[in-house]
């Protein structure tokens, strides 16, 4: 049996966040403890219930999800994030990297690719959902590698497939 991950669910879609919450719920070791609907309520949550992971998303009210990343990782760095979002766009990739995320998945992602998010981060990797990974190791390597294509070395950062060798 694997041990119990305490997750807070911080989007501003309620139907999403319900949605998400059945799904993970599904999951005997995931326990949702709080969701939030805006950056100011997440970090607010997050310090009150002191979660093992928060799934966040981006774009939000009165505080976007990457500065209530920044802020719950200095505040509480036992708390790990996981960005949950649409955006793929390289500059919102570097800014929740730089503020402390431990995973990115895109909201159009399998379930799975969420759930092996949770276990990469929950035992102390780091995830990225592969065209995210594409991204970063395209930069990483100056686009000398072709998307698709995987590193040999492997290490604790886990992308969709495939492990990555630097993130």
């Amino acid at each position: 049996m694997k041990d119990k991950v305490t997750i807070i669910i911080a989007d501003d879609h309620r139907i999403f966040r319900k949605g998400l919450k059945s799904l993970l719920s599904e999951k005997d070791y995931i326990h949702i403890v709080a969701e939030a609907d805006d950056g100011d309520q997440a970090l607010e949550m997050t310090l009150n219930h002191r979660p093992r992971i928060v799934i966040m998303d981006i774009g939000m009210p009165k505080m976007d999800g990457i500065e209530a990343t920044r802020q719950i990782r200095e505040r509480l760095p036992e708390t790990e994030v996981i960005i949950l979002s649409m955006h793929a766009k390289k500059a919102y990739i570097d800014q929740v990297l730089q503020a402390g995320a431990k995973g990115y998945v895109l909201k159009d992602s399998d379930e799975e690719n969420l759930v092996a998010a949770i276990n990469t981060v929950h035992s102390g990797g780091f995830y990225l959902d592969s065209p995210i990974a594409d991204q970063v190791l395209s930069h990483y390597f100056g686009g000398g590698q072709q998307s698709g294509s995987s590193s040999s070395r492997q290490t604790r950062c886990q992308s969709g497939r495939r492990r990555c060798s630097s993130c």
